[in-house]
């Protein structure tokens, strides 16, 4: 029993710093001068990014912060992280659209929303919390 908590523990411990490092991921990726050349494959794809960037980041902390307090905050900090990105790559010599940040924000709705279906049982399923079935 002691053995699967602190395999639990450790899982959550490295589910949070996976998702520190894709956090990181964003803020570079945003926030770099010149970041790199991803074709688009249809007019508006940079709001595609933007949009499964945060639906994931949404649904990756979600999976582990399963109370309505804590989901509550991670709505408020990666709205309030999408908004502070879009003003601050002004200074970066990028371009800042309100869009990015709607579609960072319905990303990051339906992220939560979603990660009982997906993320959040395959978390689950690591953690050993997954009802097995034969």
């Amino acid at each position: 029993m002691a053995e699967t908590r602190a395999v639990a523990g450790r899982l959550h411990t490295g589910w949070r710093v996976l998702g520190i490092c894709m956090l990181a991921v964003v803020w570079w990726g945003c926030l770099t001068p010149s970041p790199p050349a991803i074709p688009w494959l249809f007019p508006g794809f940079d709001k595609f990014e933007h949009f499964f960037a945060y639906l994931v980041l949404a649904a990756w902390f979600a999976a582990i912060y399963v109370h309505r307090r804590q989901r509550i905050v991670i709505l408020i900090l990666l709205i309030v992280m999408g908004g502070s990105i879009e003003i601050l790559q002004h200074y970066t010599g990028r371009d800042a659209e309100w869009l990015d940040w709607l579609a960072d924000i319905s990303g990051t709705l339906l992220g939560l929303a979603w990660p009982a279906t997906w993320l959040g049982k395959v978390y689950q399923y690591l953690a050993g919390k997954y009802p097995q079935t034969a």
